[in-house]
């Protein structure tokens, strides 16, 4: 587990946290492999699917650090997110998506595209 603090202790604004574990992936909430939330009291919730290569958990918990922040930025919140996440899963069962659009980020209707695609580029 990860927890680290968003601000500095020392200006005395509340604290933000940012919790990362890694789980089992029939323990995600939907059919995914990384998943956020903000609890009620704002810690920044990440949960990643457990893969045997390290890299992986890494690369993803970076995505979705990064969605989170771009969402959040954006004014975005992560209900809005989820549920295009699972209107393109859909979507993409249905074959109403081009198979070149691997990702929900990668669909122009998405509300952070430019934030999944930047986080590609880091992979």
């Amino acid at each position: 587990m990860i927890k680290r603090s968003l601000y500095d202790r020392s200006t005395g604004r509340r604290r933000h946290e940012v919790v990362i574990k890694t789980i089992p992936n029939n323990s995600q909430r939907y059919e995914t492999i990384g998943d956020w939330w903000y609890d009620k009291d704002g810690t920044l919730q990440i949960r990643i699917s457990e893969f045997d290569e390290p890299r992986y958990s890494m690369a993803v918990a970076l995505h979705e650090l990064f969605e989170a922040f771009a969402a959040t930025n954006n004014k975005h919140t992560e209900e809005e997110v989820t549920k295009f996440d699972l209107w393109f899963e859909d979507q993409l069962k249905e074959g109403k998506v081009p198979d070149s659009l691997d990702e929900p980020g990668m669909h122009p209707k998405c509300p952070i595209t430019w934030s999944t695609n930047m986080v590609r580029l880091l992979r």
